[in-house]
């Protein structure tokens, strides 16, 4: 299981963020450029219809949320949780 990051990876300091989180707590991430490729914008539309900003995280099924709520949820172990200890 891994870190998906759906954002604007050249444009989005949250992204960006987001990114670097997941390189200092060594989580397998992947970023999906939802803002420039049109398929990752329609998967984004899918899993999470609600959202409205950039970037939104998912750790494999389970949606996280914004980056503040990704933030949040390391600092209470759930990412870690999520990865299964990963």
């Amino acid at each position: 299981m891994h870190v998906e990051i759906y954002g604007s990876p050249v444009l989005c300091a949250d992204t960006e963020a987001a990114k670097a989180l997941c390189d200092r707590r060594r989580y397998s991430h992947v970023v999906r450029d939802a803002a420039g490729d049109l398929i990752s914008l329609c998967e984004l539309r899918r899993r999470a219809p609600l959202s409205a900003t950039l970037p939104q995280i998912f750790v494999g099924t389970h949606h996280v949320g914004d980056l503040a709520a990704f933030e949040a949820a390391e600092r209470a172990g759930i990412i870690e949780q999520l990865l299964g200890g990963q």
